[in-house]
């Protein structure tokens, strides 16, 4: 069974994020210090959740991780979702990042990705809600890895995710 658990990057992470989140639902982005995330930076990502009074979310990326820059083949940092993909692609994920909002719990999310020669590979990411008025989600946080037997870079965003293999996991809250 795909568990967030099964990697030691994303389960510390999870850790981390519970630990700093104390009793609250989520923590501000304030309380997100560097240091308590330093394995973890590099493949890091922060989405702004923009809510334009429309009923209708949008998410802008804030920060990526220098892995993330060197898989994706560029820095998405200023753009919103819709700027860089479209299609399926834009749909999942504007999907996942909703998820987070509404749950307000972490959401674990396992899926492949199909390369422009048919190659595949995989990602795991947890998503973070984070939020600065303490009722609603105003930023995500994300540990995306991905897996690949060959050597991708730049790669990532333009390859295909495969709709079938998303699994899309609320993570409950620690008992």
């Amino acid at each position: 069974m795909l568990d967030y658990r099964n990697d030691p990057l994303l389960d510390t992470a999870f850790g981390t994020w519970e630990r700093v989140r104390g009793s609250r639902f989520a923590p501000c982005r304030a309380d997100i210090q560097p240091s308590q995330f330093r394995a973890h930076l590099r493949h890091m990502q922060f989405i702004d959740v923009v809510d334009e009074g429309t009923g209708v979310l949008r998410f802008r990326y804030r920060m990526m991780g220098t892995r993330l820059v060197e898989n994706f083949g560029g820095e998405f940092a200023g753009k919103f979702v819709e700027e860089l993909f479209d299609g399926e692609k834009h749909r999942l994920l504007n999907d996942m990042y909703e998820t987070v909002c509404e749950a307000r719990r972490p959401v674990f999310v396992h899926c492949h990705y199909r390369a422009v020669k048919g190659l595949m590979f995989k990602s795991d990411r947890l998503y973070f809600p984070l939020s600065e008025d303490g009722q609603t989600v105003t930023m995500i946080m994300a540990v995306l890895l991905f897996e690949s037997p060959y050597a991708f870079a730049g790669e990532w965003s333009r390859a295909e995710i495969d709709p079938d293999s998303v699994v899309k996991k609320i993570v409950p809250a620690v008992a």
